[in-house]
């Protein structure tokens, strides 16, 4: 080991449900294929993680995300006819789902453990290796970075849906190492892709593919007939790989957190708005670096399930946005926005309640 392991929470869209309870945590340490431009974390254990419904990333609630998921349905529609079968692998609280039934436009299901609904389509439980599908299109949103040995999880796809086309959305490495977004480096994340690695994955064959969310996402359509072989085997040499040092690939992080910290001084309360992963792991560098934790009084999230727990390692109360707005002082407290991209939208909701002249920055 060359460089010393991140200790963090397994999962940062669990929160706990007393600040009295334990944080399970995990080690990350990033290791960098230089083939195939993949990262990986290398101490990933598939058994600490638990996805059940406590487990919450639910973001539909906000108009900019349902703004773009409405964007890679389109996407999707317009590559498949009317009354295609899609089949969404992984899909959470079928919130991605809920728009294909409005429409009207596929025949559908799902599959994911962490399902709550009543949808007789979505079905509370993974697949099988033993299944046989048949399905147009198998979807697969933010659940192939979840995945160790995520080319293994595709060739057992491939078993089960055979020459079917396939949709593939996960985060973007390349924007964030760019924008030193060192809070997006999660042990439930276990893969990285960069654009180039996604494409290699099919032999850069697709349909369609490119960057979203403001680039901090990309997506690929595919075929699982495309899986490249020379793919899997650039994976497995141990020539290819070589460690990362969180702090070299990041070397902000001091600089960053130290920066709120002293901005933090002027003001008497701090809070962060999102209560997901961003939020989460940006809370845990600051409580590691010693810095700015001691002013932030609560984390904001509008997904209600996550309210009145509080976030792993940090232990930062969550509360609702209507709870916020009755308690912040718009003249001596100072909002963090952990995702820019809800940065326009929350400022609206703070001016429709009155609350113009809070200070509000972004991560």
């Amino acid at each position: 080991m060359i460089t010393r392991p991140l200790t963090v929470p397994i999962v940062p869209n669990s929160p706990l449900l007393s600040n009295k309870e334990k944080t399970i945590k995990g080690k990350i340490l990033l290791r960098f294929n230089t083939k195939i431009k993949f990262a990986e974390n290398y101490l990933f254990e598939e058994k600490k993680i638990k996805y059940d419904t406590f487990y919450q990333n639910d973001q539909s609630k906000s108009h900019v995300f349902n703004k773009h998921m409405q964007l890679m349905y389109k996407i999707l529609k317009s590559n498949f006819v009317k009354g295609s079968k899609l089949v969404e692998v992984g899909c959470g609280k079928g919130e991605f789902l809920s728009i294909v039934k409005r429409d009207k436009y596929f025949q559908y299901a799902g599959y994911d453990l962490t399902y709550e609904g009543k949808d007789n389509r979505i079905f509370n439980r993974y697949l099988k290796d033993n299944e046989r599908i048949k399905a147009d299109v198998v979807i697969l949103r933010h659940v192939l970075e979840h995945i160790y040995n995520p080319y293994q999880f595709l060739e057992k796809l491939k078993k089960i849906f055979t020459k079917t086309k396939i949709f593939i959305e996960v985060p973007n490495y390349n924007w964030i190492l760019k924008n030193n977004a060192f809070y997006d480096i999660t042990y439930e994340h276990v893969n990285y892709f960069s654009p180039k690695s996604l494409g290699l994955m099919f032999s850069n064959k697709y349909y369609k593919k490119g960057l979203c969310f403001n680039n901090q996402y990309q997506y690929i359509l595919s075929n699982l007939n495309y899986l490249s072989k020379i793919f899997k085997k650039n994976y497995y040499n141990k020539n290819y790989w070589k460690f990362l040092d969180f702090y070299k690939i990041f070397p902000t992080v001091k600089f960053q957190i130290n920066k709120y910290h002293k901005l933090s001084l002027n003001y008497k309360n701090v809070y962060i708005w999102g209560a997901a992963t961003k939020g989460c792991m940006f809370l845990m560098h600051c409580l590691y670096e010693k810095k700015l934790l001691n002013k932030v009084k609560n984390a904001v999230d509008i997904n209600i399930s996550k309210c009145n727990k509080y976030l792993p390692i940090s232990k930062i109360k969550i509360i609702t946005k209507n709870k916020f707005f009755k308690i912040v002082d718009k003249k001596n407290d100072l909002l963090i926005v952990s995702n820019p991209n809800y940065f326009i939208e929350i400022k609206k909701e703070l001016e429709k309640k009155n609350i113009k002249n809070l200070k509000i920055v972004n991560l």
